[in-house]
Order: structure tokens, then C-alpha cells, then sequence
């Protein structure tokens, strides 16, 4: 009987691309089987098999155990051999043991500046075939290729929307291994089933409805996600972390800093106040918002606005507008000059949610700035600068809260950010690589006559399950406020800081805030 040979393709219909097949021999029983099971379904537009949505990984594999060869794909066929030549860490190395006693399957959560890349360079040794990698930037495609070169003397084949020259499909089925960009994968569906080792980056990020169909796609044999936040505040990492095998491995930034391995550190928290300016504007928009909002709870806003209500689309805005005051008071700056001051001969780092502000603070200090709209040569000149010098300030918006390698400092000042848990262990972690004597030290400001106070209140819930500081310093004051106010519980309620967290900040991050995240990752 003859052997099916065939081609993975994209195929598109109705504006969306799909994954494909074509057939060259006739073994019509295994195609009856597939289209039996829905598997594969004819596609009459273009001529082609088409994999069913969702089952596009099963199919594949279904393919090749019925000895279906895709000549295209040689990466589903061949063995390769990757000699790891690093010395890993104690716990880096209890990591991998850990990812292979899984089956190779799973999740490590190691904080921020503990060498995640490198324990998942590492797995690439333990495991002969083809690898596609998976990052969020393409900042980190970078960094993931120097790592392959330094560790396993393999230059990868790099995959992403900023390449002048695309590199061809014989160069990618050839590369053993291949590394891109979530939004790249997502596009390139040949790439994703072409590859039964999968290594995820930032593997947070996969279970957001779109990435996910990265996990649908591939034919994975073997799977390593890495990350430093692997749970999520809407909790649909418990609905996909078991598919790959769960969290296989997690050590604590408190944990790795009581044994040395990275820096230990200190948090202070410090409140300012608005001005008399800032504070009329604010409440002047309070008052407007609330009379808005009337009697609906903030999940009611947000589904009134979706539909087209004028009158709650404008108090979201209004209500955007009130915390971007509250974020970016000009009382923070004069903290801010005055806590510089006192580090002087330190290098410090210092973190804004809003692109205006940290212009602002960055013009105020004559130090760099790196936004999302920083040209990458830039970039790279400033941050050589920073590692270079032996005391210094950076500015940096969301751009930094990953997918960047930052130049190691011992001083942070989170000028602004959310509540989101995940942004505010990602900055800590900034300042905590290691170096001998070496304590940081990380200053919150915030305006304690605004609800961003509750803001801070919630991300440093995160502080007790992941960094657990033994030396973290409370200084605050009394809240005093101009009007009264329901209590805390009630407040927080008005305000969405309750069960939808993300449906809040992604309405208020639509005011005039750096977007680098989208841009960086394409």
C-alpha cells in the first residue's frame, strides 16, 4: 500500500487562516478515519484537507501515527543533539530534574533574575529534536538566541515581525531550533505544528483566549513553561496549566535571597498628597463620575458602556481621568527628587505607569527615559550607559515590567502601576539580582488622599506568597480625607477593586499610558 504523503499549508477562508493538508498518494482509509472522528473536514474553496479549530495538534498527531508523512515538516521526524555547556545553580538544576520526573511536561516558576532562560536553555539539552521557543518580545527572542549561542553553541533561527527578510520555509523546517514571538506563532500555524517540543516563555500569557490557540495548534510531545508569575488574577490558568503538566517547580524571591542567590531587599511605603490644583480636579471629577454612575456596580458600567450607553462610556472616562491625576501627581516628582538625593552614588530604576509622567520625572532628574517608543538602538545605548556607570538613573514605563533585560540596580521607585500583583513582583524582581553585599531597597509612592492607596493595598497582597521580605518597612500615615467616604470595603467596591480586576484596568488603561507592551511584542 502506498505510503500518504503530504504538506502542511495555511489556507485562508473568510478573512481567518487556517491549517491545512495536502495529500499526494491515495491511502483514502486514514483520510475516512480523520473525517470520521472531525478531525479534517474538505475544504472546497481551496482544495485542500483543513484541520477542525481547536483539534489542529490532535490531527497532526493523529497523521503521524498512522504514518502519514508531511514532507514539508521534516522537524516532526528527526533527532538532533544540544550539549548544554553552563554550570546551573542548585535549584536550577532541582528545576529541570523536576520538569523531567514530570515527563517533560509543566510550568517553573522561578522569580524574576534567577535564570529562567537559562534552566530552559538547559531542557533543550535533555531532549534530541527540534525545539520552537516561544517569547513575548521581541526583546526576549533576542536574549533566548545569545543564551542558545553562550550555552549550547547553536545559533537559532529568530522569527518576528521586525525582520527586514523573512526567512524562508526550508531555512525553519531545517533550524533545529526556532524561536518567536506569541503574536508570530499565532499567525504562523505551519511553524507552531511543525514542532513537538515546545518551550513558552512568560507562560502566563498562554492562557489569554488567543494564545491559547498555540497549546491547540501543536503536535507537543514535550512542553516547558517558564515564568515568574505563573498565576493569574482572572484564574484561567487553572483551566490551562494542566494540559502542560501543571506547576512542576517554584521557589519564592525570599526564598532564593536567604540562600544567596539573589539580593536581599526592603520596601518602604511612602504617601504624598495631591496639590490644591490636583485635589479640585479630582474630586470635581469624582462627583461627575458618581452622578453618572448612579445606582450601577462598576460590572454594570462596564456592560452599559459595551452597549453603546453615552452616560456610562462617560463616567468610565471620567473615572480614567480622575485615577490618572491621582497616579501622576506633581507632589510624587518632589518625592521623588528627594529620595534621589539620598542615593546619590546608587543606580536606580525608576518605574511609571504613564508615558507624560515619566517624561516628566526623567526631565525633572536629567536622566534617561525608556518608553515603548524608544527606538531599539536607543535603547540598547542608554541601557549600556546604565550598565557601564556606577551610579545612575533610569526612567521606564510598562515597557520594563518584562520582557527586557534591565541593567541591575539596587534602588526602585514605583512612581505609579496598578494593582495587578504579577507588574508589581515583576519590578521588585528588577532589583534583585545578586551581588556581594548588595541590599535594594524599593520605594512606593503613592497619594494617600485617592483610591490609589487601595491600588497598593492590593498588589502587595503578592508579598506574602511570593515575596516574603524580611525587611519590609510600612511607613504611612493616616488617610485624611476631604469628604466622607463609605468605609474601605465599600470603597473598593465602587471602585472595581473587587472580582474584576481586569475588566477595571483594562477600561482605565485606556487614557493616555504607554501601549509599548502591544507594540514591543509583534
Amino acid at each position: 500500500m502506498l505510503q500518504l504523503v503530504g504538506e502542511i499549508v495555511i489556507v485562508s477562508y473568510r478573512n481567518r487562516g487556517y491549517l491545512g493538508f495536502n495529500f499526494f498518494f491515495s491511502a483514502r482509509e486514514k483520510l475516512y478515519t480523520l473525517i470520521g472522528k472531525g478531525l479534517l473536514q474538505w475544504d472546497h474553496y481551496n482544495k485542500v484537507y483543513r484541520a477542525r479549530v481547536g483539534r489542529e495538534g490532535e490531527t497532526v498527531k493523529e497523521l503521524l501515527s498512522r504514518g502519514v508523512y508531511l514532507r514539508n515538516a521534516s522537524s516532526l521526524y528527526r533527532s538532533t543533539s544540544f550539549r548544554f555547556t553552563g554550570r546551573l545553580r542548585d535549584y536550577q538544576e532541582e528545576a529541570v530534574r523536576a520538569w523531567e520526573k514530570n515527563w517533560k511536561r509543566g510550568v517553573i516558576a522561578l522569580p524574576t533574575g534567577s535564570g529562567k532562560t537559562v534552566v530552559g536553555v538547559a531542557s533543550i539539552s535533555k531532549i534530541n529534536k527540534p525545539v520552537l521557543i516561544i517569547a513575548f518580545t521581541v526583546e526576549q527572542v533576542r536574549q533566548w538566541n545569545e543564551h542558545c549561542r553562550r550555552f549550547l553553541g547553536v545559533e537559532a533561527l529568530e522569527l518576528h515581525s521586525k525582520q527586514s527578510i523573512q526567512p524562508s520555509w526550508d531555512e525553519i523546517d531545517r533550524s533545529d531550533i526556532a524561536i518567536t514571538t506569541y503574536h508570530t506563532a499565532i499567525r504562523r500555524l505551519d511553524i507552531v505544528a511543525s514542532r513537538k517540543v515546545l518551550i513558552i516563555d512568560e507562560v502566563q500569557h498562554l492562557p489569554a483566549r488567543v494564545f491559547r490557540r498555540i497549546v491547540e495548534i501543536s503536535p507537543y510531545e514535550y512542553v516547558l513553561g517558564l515564568s515568574a508569575t505563573p498565576e493569574r488574577e482572572d484564574g484561567k490558568h487553572e483551566e490551562l496549566f494542566p494540559l502542560i503538566g501543571g506547576v512542576v517547580y517554584s521557589r519564592s524571591a525570599d526564598e532564593l535571597a536567604k540562600e544567596g542567590y539573589l539580593a536581599k531587599f526592603e520596601i518602604e511605603r511612602i504617601p504624598v498628597r495631591l496639590t490644591l490644583d490636583e485635589k479640585r480636579r479630582y474630586w470635581d471629577l469624582i462627583e461627575r463620575y458618581r452622578e453618572l454612575k448612579g445606582d450601577r456596580d462598576f460590572e454594570e458600567l462596564i456592560e452599559d458602556a459595551k452597549r453603546g450607553d453615552e452616560s456610562a462610556a462617560e463616567a468610565l472616562r471620567l473615572k480614567s481621568e480622575a485615577r490618572m491625576i491621582a497616579l501622576a501627581s506633581e507632589s510624587k516628582i518632589k518625592k521623588i527628587r528627594e529620595i534621589v538625593d539620598r542615593h546619590a552614588d546608587d543606580k536606580i530604576i525608576i518605574f511609571a505607569e504613564y508615558v507624560d509622567q515619566a517624561g516628566k520625572i526623567a526631565e525633572s532628574l536629567s536622566a534617561d527615559l525608556i518608553t515603548g517608543d524608544t527606538p531599539a538602538k536607543k535603547r540598547k545605548e542608554i541601557f549600556e550607559r546604565f550598565r557601564s556607570s556606577p551610579s545612575g538613573i533610569l526612567v521606564i514605563t510598562r515597557v520594563g515590567d518584562e520582557g527586557i533585560d534591565i541593567p541591575d540596580a539596587n534602588v526602585g521607585i514605583i512612581a505609579s502601576g496598578t494593582g495587578s500583583k504579577r507588574q508589581y513582583i515583576q519590578r521588585i524582581g528588577r532589583l534583585l539580582r545578586p551581588k556581594p553585599g548588595k541590599r535594594a531597597i524599593i520605594y512606593e509612592i503613592y497619594t494617600a488622599d485617592t483610591t490609589e492607596k487601595f491600588e497598593v493595598e492590593k498588589r502587595s497582597e503578592a508579598l506574602p506568597e511570593k515575596l516574603e521580605s524580611s525587611s519590609w518597612t510600612k511607613n504611612e500615615i493616616d488617610v485624611y480625607r476631604d469628604r466622607d467616604v463609605e468605609d474601605s470595603k465599600a470603597n473598593r467596591m465602587e471602585w472595581g477593586l473587587k472580582p474584576r480586576v481586569s475588566d477595571l484596568l483594562s477600561y482605565i488603561r485606556s487614557g493616555k499610558k504607554d501601549d509599548s507592551r502591544s507594540r514591543s511584542s509583534l
